[in-house]
């Protein structure tokens, strides 16, 4: 099986004699992943445009200085499409009014496929025990534990 991976299509198509930008996405994953994905957490979603509403500083993929006021009127605007689980596994298409758009929605599929690999890794972690010490805390446990391993070894000689 591949890396997980987004795959994104632009393309030019005709809509009612009209040429129109399209763009479409879609999550490549584990079939296991995707199984349990589509089975429970099928309406998930990914991506919100309300969410979004003053803009992508999140800590996220940053949007290009071109990008960034396009997609402020993108997400500001009824037509701005929710991503969820089901729709970015099984192929999500927008018809774009703009290339612009195109290129918003293409920005939002990123920034969905992002938010489903975190799913993904919580659904690897299912039935499974995790351990956690705290923010910022794993190197010194890491470094407490050599230490104490050093400590009982020289006890030892």
């Amino acid at each position: 099986m591949p890396a997980r991976h987004l795959t994104i299509t632009k393309r030019l198509t005709q809509v009612q004699g009209k040429t129109k930008p399209v763009c479409e996405a879609k999550a490549i994953i584990p079939p296991a992943e995707a199984k349990v994905l589509l089975e429970h957490f099928a309406n998930e979603p990914l991506f919100r445009r309300a969410a979004y509403a003053n803009g992508f500083d999140d800590g996220g993929i940053p949007p290009g200085p071109g990008l960034t006021k396009m997609l402020g009127a993108f997400t500001r605007n009824d037509a701005c499409p929710e991503v969820l689980v089901k729709t970015i596994i099984n192929g999500q298409r927008y018809e774009a009014i703009s290339f612009w758009d195109t290129l918003c929605f293409e920005f939002v599929a990123k920034r969905s496929f992002d938010a489903l690999v975190v799913m993904c890794e919580g659904i690897r972690q299912l039935d499974q025990p995790q351990v956690y010490h705290g923010y910022g805390v794993e190197a010194d446990v890491a470094a407490f534990e050599v230490d104490t391993a050093a400590e009982l070894l020289a006890l030892a000689s």
